[in-house]
């Protein structure tokens, strides 16, 4: 992932975009934790940093106690 884009968009991206996989919408049921996490980290270094994926797996007890 490049440095041009600002470390705050990247880790922002990343949390947006397992909120959206987690939430339930109109069109789609909500999905489990750890189907949200693997489609993340299956998507790193495509459309995620993967310094921001360890960082995020890394605090996956964290989320897991707020979720």
């Amino acid at each position: 992932m490049g440095e041009e884009i600002p470390l705050e968009a990247r880790i922002f991206a990343l949390c947006d975009a397992y909120d959206a996989i987690r939430s339930k919408r109109s069109y789609k049921e909500e999905l489990s934790h750890l189907k949200a996490m693997n489609r993340i980290v299956a998507d790193k270094n495509q459309h995620f940093d993967p310094d921001v994926v360890e960082a995020f797996l890394d605090c996956e007890k964290k989320i897991l106690a707020i979720t």
